[in-house]
C-alpha cells in the first residue's frame, strides 16, 4: 500500500466524508460540511484526518475524547500555547480539551501542517 500524504487533494467527496461519520454514529456527523472545509482550508485531505479520527478514538466514542472532543489527541505543549481553542492552556501534558469537534479538528490540521510537514513527516507512514 502506498504511504497517504497529509497535504493532497481530497480522496473522498464531503458525502462520503458525512456519510462515514453519520454511519458510525459519531457526536462529529452533524459538523460534517464544515469539518470537511476545515481540511481543504489547511490543504489537508480530508481521508486521512477522518482516518485519523477512527484511529484516536473510533469517531469521538470511546476514550478521553468523549470528553474532551479532541479529534487526534493532541496533549496541550510544555512550553507553549496549546495548537487551537483548547480550554485548558494551561495544563502541560494533559488532553487538550476543545468545545468542538471544529475547533479540535482546526487545531489538529495546524499542528500537521506546521510542525509535521516541516519537519519532514509529511505522510502517515513518517
Amino acid at each position: 500500500m502506498d504511504d497517504l500524504a497529509f497535504m493532497s487533494p481530497p480522496r473522498i467527496e464531503p458525502s462520503v466524508f458525512a456519510r462515514v461519520l453519520t454511519a458510525a454514529g459519531s457526536s462529529a456527523a452533524p459538523d460534517a460540511p464544515a469539518l470537511y472545509s476545515t481540511c481543504l482550508r489547511h490543504s489537508l485531505d480530508p481521508a486521512v484526518a477522518l482516518a485519523f479520527f477512527a484511529h484516536e478514538s473510533s469517531y469521538g466514542k470511546r476514550g478521553s475524547a468523549i470528553v474532551t472532543r479532541n479529534w487526534g489527541n493532541i496533549r496541550v505543549p510544555r512550553r507553549r500555547r496549546p495548537w487551537g481553542r483548547a480550554r485548558n492552556p494551561n495544563a502541560p501534558g494533559a488532553m487538550a480539551v476543545y468545545d468542538s469537534w471544529l475547533d479540535s479538528l482546526d487545531a489538529w490540521c495546524q499542528l500537521i501542517t506546521q510542525v509535521y510537514v516541516p519537519s519532514g513527516r509529511d505522510t502517515v507512514r513518517k
